[in-house]
């Protein structure tokens, strides 16, 4: 009995899985159809505004642009980079990238960060950071919190070009 029950339960397995395959094979065939379709819809687009052919030759022009732009020296691409504002076109990952490709970029948020740090803490805390220091008995919380970073400026800037030269690609 319980035979006849495993071997009706294996025919509806099997029954489902060829149908799933079967749904598979009609998704992959849709896709295949779509890729041939969409190329022939950009195509007529391109031809409408313009030829495909001059579209791969504008393709090739920025390509020679690039090697062209390889040949020149340090000072030449600067001068090419004069008056253009770069930093509004950057996406929120590229601008984190070129700040932790400059050291001076890269001590300025951990002086930042460093400034946050140290404005949360107490008066007696920063005097205490400032232990030995003469005078500061009397000196306001903004002004305890900027003695400490300028004390610690050579430090941070230490910091900032270390973790660059490790992580140079």
């Amino acid at each position: 009995m319980l035979s006849k029950e495993r071997v009706k339960e294996s025919k509806n397995d099997s029954i489902l899985r060829h149908f799933i395959l079967l749904g598979i094979f009609l998704f992959e065939a849709l896709i295949k159809v779509l890729n041939l379709v969409i190329p022939s819809i950009n195509q007529s687009i391109d031809d409408n505004s313009g030829s495909v052919e001059n579209k791969t030759d504008e393709a090739k022009e920025i390509e020679l642009s690039k090697i062209c732009l390889l040949d020149k020296d340090l000072e030449e691409l600067q001068n090419i980079l004069i008056g253009i504002d770069l930093l509004s076109s950057l996406k929120k990952e590229q601008l984190i990238e070129l700040i932790f490709s400059s050291p001076d970029a890269l001590s300025k948020v951990l002086v930042e960060e460093r400034r946050s740090i140290l404005i949360k803490m107490r008066n007696e805390e920063l005097r205490y950071l400032l232990k030995g220091t003469d005078k500061v008995t009397r000196l306001k919380k903004s002004q305890l919190v900027d003695m400490i970073l300028l004390r610690d400026q050579v430090t941070i800037s230490q910091k900032a070009k270390q973790y660059i030269s490790k992580h140079a690609s």
